[in-house]
């Protein structure tokens, strides 16, 4: 910590080590002081892609969801030449859209993430989930450990409870996943 300090009075104008900072925050759990950091990051450099992606990422988690919409949303996803950039920006509208319950538009755009990287997991659980909201009702609620899996936390996960809610959404909609 002390180390980021003395770079942060030395190096005031660098976007990098504000960056390092903001990550530093996150890491002990100071999320409102991260995001200090990922702003002035994103003052300094705000026309870079990295950053404005890093900036949107950050907001999405611990800030304001509506500006990390607006900095994502006005990004050119297909000027974008990094495949891996060009994901996170899709993969983060997507949790934009989920978070508004906007599971189709969520899934069209997980659908254009899977096809570049099919097999991972973040992408295939967020996908799930978006399918499970669409095919319930407000009978059910989309499992806590789903959630935590999604989020990569696998502790203390209640498998008896997602086994036994698992079970009853399969009963009642046993056609639609055969058949769907």
């Amino acid at each position: 910590l002390s180390l980021i300090h003395n770079l942060l009075a030395q190096f005031t104008e660098d976007s990098d080590i504000q960056m390092y900072a903001g990550e530093l925050y996150i890491r002990l759990g100071n999320y409102e002081r991260a995001l200090e950091h990922f702003k002035r990051m994103y003052e300094l450099d705000p026309k870079s892609i990295a950053t404005q992606v890093k900036y949107a990422s950050v907001n999405l988690n611990y800030g304001d969801e509506l500006e990390a919409y607006e900095i994502l949303s006005s990004l050119d996803t297909e000027s974008i030449a990094s495949v891996e950039l060009k994901n996170e920006v899709i993969w983060l509208l997507a949790n934009f859209e989920e978070s508004q319950n906007e599971y189709d538009k969520a899934l069209s755009l997980l659908s254009t993430v899977l096809r570049s990287d099919p097999w991972n997991v973040s992408y295939l659980v967020k996908q799930q989930i978006c399918q499970i909201h669409l095919l319930t009702s407000d009978k059910y609620q989309v499992d806590s450990v789903l959630e935590s899996l999604e989020q990569g936390r696998e502790e203390n996960l209640d498998w008896q409870t997602f086994d036994q809610q698992t079970q009853e959404f399969l009963d009642d909609h046993m056609l639609e996943i055969a058949y769907g």
